[in-house]
């Protein structure tokens, strides 16, 4: 029998139910940052994040643009 190292825990998918409370969590905490069709995106988030992609790194395809306001210079 070997042990496992590391490096092959790395290699092994996550569990779904991890993976998607790994999501939920996500969600939760970032929902105004994402768009809003977000839950049609759910399996393939959830196929990433099975495989060990970050959560940041899962959901960054679907966070909004930031908004950029231009500053405006007043006349004094």
């Amino acid at each position: 029998m070997t042990k496992a190292t590391s490096a092959d825990h790395q290699k092994k998918p996550l569990a779904e139910q991890k993976a998607a409370q790994q999501m939920w969590i996500y969600y939760k905490a970032n929902k105004a940052n994402l768009i809003s069709n977000i839950r049609g995106h759910r399996e393939s988030i959830l196929a990433e994040l099975r495989q060990r992609v970050s959560p940041d790194a899962a959901f960054a395809p679907y966070v909004c643009p930031a908004v950029v306001v231009p500053l405006v210079s007043t006349p004094l």
